[in-house]
């Protein structure tokens, strides 16, 4: 199996080969009609003594083959499988995801979950070198994807959340954070341990006071991104087509508003050594995210083994070259 590295360099390749064959031919037919005029007389075939058409042909297609072969050349292809071991360095990081009801709100574009998502997904891409978790929390939490350096199968967790799998209780945020702590204590010579919570911050724990101190003992960052606004907005009750049908409502029939909870946000992040920042609709939340994680010192995964093709366009650089000096010697 052959493969390309920039088979799209083709692209703008192929004209410029054509163009390129297009002129030697051109010049090599000029030459010949001028030739033909200079054989009327003996005197002129005198001078023509060391002009070889067939030997101009020959010039002609090894020049026209060396520049096919450089031009196959750099499209870099490749076959033949070549075993290699890559040593992985980096660091883990586990994303919860707040799936409460409340992360329907409208209040930032579309809703709080599909922002959430989306700066999910836009972190771990400039993170190519870690391995991330998935953790789903409202009155519990759950691990949806385990820790891998595979963003492919990541993702496919991520696109699966919608709302039919929200929950409709309360948040504890105290259940996230002791399941992140679980996970860290299972390796406990990891140096770095970053958890990234995205939540509205609304919060009906009873010992989140105990379980923070607890995080900052384990030396656990806990990275706060809140999604929403202070303003808020009415949660909203979909059927099982997600059509909104209606709005929550309290006790007394009022229309339940859910705001963004800066205040324990921030102080989670501020008891663990972190930072608290509000999702934003540029990227400028993300960057300071990425800029507090590089702070933390990559460490050694184990060692994978990749079966990879082999590069070969060496063969064609080569060949090329030995073309175009046999054109020059003749």
């Amino acid at each position: 199996m052959i493969q390309f590295l920039y088979l799209k360099f083709l692209f703008f390749l192929t004209p410029i080969f054509l163009v390129i064959i297009a002129i030697l031919f051109l010049k090599f037919f000029k030459q010949k009609k001028f030739s033909y005029k200079l054989t009327f007389s003996n005197t002129q075939k005198s001078l023509l003594k060391n002009f070889s058409l067939p030997i101009k042909f020959l010039k002609t297609i090894l020049l026209m083959l060396s520049i096919l072969f450089l031009m196959v050349a750099i499209i870099r292809p490749k076959w033949g499988l070549k075993e290699s071991n890559v040593q992985q360095m980096g660091r883990d990081i586990i994303f919860g995801l707040d799936i409460s009801r409340s992360m329907l709100v409208q209040d930032v574009n579309p809703n709080r979950l599909e922002l959430a998502k989306k700066k999910i997904k836009d972190l771990i891409n400039s993170l190519p070198t870690d391995r991330v978790a998935l953790m789903l929390f409202s009155q519990q939490a759950v691990v949806s994807c385990p820790l891998t350096n595979d963003f492919i199968l990541f993702e496919k967790f991520l696109d699966k959340l919608d709302s039919g799998i929200l929950s409709s209780g309360s948040t504890d945020i105290s259940n996230a954070i002791s399941k992140a702590i679980d996970i860290f204590a299972n390796n406990k010579q990891k140096k770095n341990k970053i958890f990234i919570m995205f939540t509205d911050g609304e919060d009906f724990s009873r010992n989140l006071s105990d379980v923070k101190k607890r995080a900052s003992e384990e030396n656990i960052k806990i990275i706060t991104v809140g999604v929403g606004t202070p303003e808020g907005g009415p949660i909203p009750i979909l059927d099982q087509t997600g059509k909104q049908i209606s709005h929550q409502r309290n006790e007394k029939g009022g229309i339940v508003i859910s705001q963004l909870n800066e205040i324990v946000l921030n102080s989670i992040a501020k008891e663990t050594g972190s930072i608290y920042l509000r999702a934003t609709k540029d990227d400028s939340d993300i960057q300071k995210v990425y800029s507090f994680i590089e702070k933390f010192e990559k460490e050694k995964f184990e060692d994978k083994q990749f079966s990879l093709l082999e590069e070969r366009y060496y063969y064609f650089a080569l060949l090329s070259l030995i073309l175009l000096l046999v054109e020059w010697i003749i």
